[in-house]
């Protein structure tokens, strides 16, 4: 009954979240910021970080999160977004999963492109070969990068220029990293395809609902579905 009542707005605001980088309380962190053309050193609170990430999911126009279960559902449909988008030079992919998911996406990458097409950073690749897969997105000469684990967040990696689509074959550890990992990596045209998973990410259903909600982005049918199913199993559980 819990959720019920979250989700209906009687007691559940996305800024009670965790936001990324710390708890929420007055623990302060610099970030970069865009002033009159130069960069310079500002200080915000973790509160802000959240709400300047929600700011930002506001402003994306093609959002669309796809309830899928299983590992082989989820390549499918990677294996079908990359036939209608068809990457190339100037339509470049940037695809974020999971270190186990790794191996099976990078299969699927070469069965359906030539392998100096696409490339993977992950936190073991070291600084030559890291500098290789930017250098050949940058340039153009990579349409499809795979980011995995932390690196698809991680302020040390910086993309010349947002990606034409990112897909987030494994969805985040939770709502908050989720936004950032938006507001790091995609702008407002960036068409965005991210890949829940009931089994793996269900206990982020309501939060992600209301971040949806306030964000004026669409809740998925299959989303609120699962989440009514799983409301209505808790309560059937309930002494």
């Amino acid at each position: 009954r819990g959720d019920s009542v979250l989700f209906s707005g009687c007691g559940y605001e996305f800024a009670g979240l965790t936001p990324p980088g710390g708890d929420a309380e007055d623990e302060e962190e610099e970030w970069e910021a865009q002033a009159e053309g130069k960069k310079q050193r500002v200080r915000t609170t973790p509160q802000e970080r959240a709400q300047a990430c929600m700011d930002h999911f506001k402003t994306l126009e093609y959002h669309h999160v796809e309830v899928i279960e299983g590992l082989q559902a989820k390549l499918n449909r990677l294996k079908a977004v990359l036939e209608t988008y068809e990457p190339n030079q100037d339509r470049q992919m940037v695809v974020t999963a999971t270190a186990a998911s790794l191996p099976d996406v990078l299969a699927l990458l070469a069965e359906c492109m030539e392998a100096s097409d696409f490339d993977s950073i992950s936190s073991d690749s070291g600084k030559d070969r890291r500098r290789e897969a930017l250098e050949g997105y940058d340039t153009g000469n990579i349409f499809v990068l795979l980011l995995v684990g932390d690196t698809a967040r991680s302020k040390s990696l910086e993309l010349s220029r947002p990606p034409a689509l990112l897909v987030n074959f494994d969805f985040a550890g939770s709502v908050p990293l989720y936004l950032y990992q938006l507001h790091r990596r995609v702008d407002a045209a960036t068409r965005i395809h991210s890949f829940f998973s009931p089994a793996c990410n269900g206990g982020l259903a309501v939060p992600l609902m209301v971040a949806l909600e306030d964000a004026g982005h669409e809740i998925p049918s299959d989303l609120m579905e699962n989440w009514s199913k799983s409301d209505e199993n808790k309560q059937e559980d309930e002494p």
